[in-house]
Order: C-alpha cells, then structure tokens, then sequence
C-alpha cells in the first residue's frame, strides 16, 4: 500500500510537479533589443538641432566630469573615460560644420588631445599638477561654451 501511494504520488510529481519546478530554477535567456544605428557621417542630408545639441551638451558634461574628477583628486580609469568621451563626441559634433567650422573644432580637439597625454603620461598626478590641469580644462570649458554653441556656429553649418 505504501509502495503503490509513494508511486502515485512520483508519478503525478513528474507530470504535473517537476515541469513547473525545473522551470523556476532554470535562467531564462536574455532577450537582445535591436541596436539602433544614427548616421551622423559626412553626408547627413540636414543640419539636425536636437542631435546637435545633445552632442554640445555631451562635451560640456564630460568636461564637468574631468574638472570634477581632477577637483576630487578621484579615479584616473574615469578622467580616461570623459576624455574619451570628448573626443569622440567631437568627431561627431565636426560633421555638422563646414570647413572653418572644422579647422576651429580641430584646434579645440588638439587641446583636448594634449590634456589627454597629460593625465596619461603620469600614473599618479600630484595636486599642483591636478590643479593646473584643471584649471586648463576650465578655461577650456568656457571656451567651448562660447564658440560653440547653437548661436556661434550658425555662420559654419553646411
């Protein structure tokens, strides 16, 4: 009798019990959204003021991040990454200008570059150093603020 109920109850565990089970312990596979492609290259049809003021607001914001980072004497793996940051959205902040436009956002960019192999060239910054690169990369904020933003450039877009 005992036999006969402990194979009843295996039996209706393994139709009814174990697939519920086995699937709650089991990891489900992420689900992967489509990447979105935006075509910012040389041959944008239109001037877009939305892509370009994200852009200008990107640089301003990793700007602040490098001026923070530098103020906190903080992470260097950080003051790498919006240095980057700002690189990069230069490069796409250069497609929307003509070729004044791009020779006064290349000087721009060089300047940034030279801050790069600044940070990079020590491993460890001391705070007279930290302070005059920071106090580099303000100047260099306001200047960016003043000759780039929407009004400034209208005279440089294609």
């Amino acid at each position: 009798m005992k036999f006969f109920l402990l194979f009843i109850i295996s039996i209706s565990l393994l139709w009814g019990g174990c697939y519920p089970l086995r699937k709650k312990f089991v990891k489900k596979k992420p689900r992967m959204k489509p990447p979105v492609y935006l075509n910012l290259g040389e041959n944008s049809p239109s001037f877009c003021k939305e892509v370009y003021l994200d852009c200008y607001l990107f640089i301003r914001g990793w700007l602040s991040e490098v001026i923070d980072e530098l103020r906190e004497g903080g992470n260097v793996k950080r003051e790498k990454r919006a240095i980057d940051e700002v690189l990069h959205n230069l490069e796409v902040l250069k497609s929307f200008f003509n070729q004044e436009g791009k020779q006064k956002l290349m000087q721009f960019y060089k300047k940034v570059e030279e801050i790069k192999k600044e940070i990079e060239s020590k491993l460890i910054l001391s705070e007279v150093e930290r302070l005059v690169i920071r106090r580099k990369v303000e100047i260099m904020e306001r200047e960016f603020e003043r000759n780039f933003n929407w009004r400034a450039t209208q005279q440089w877009r294609e």
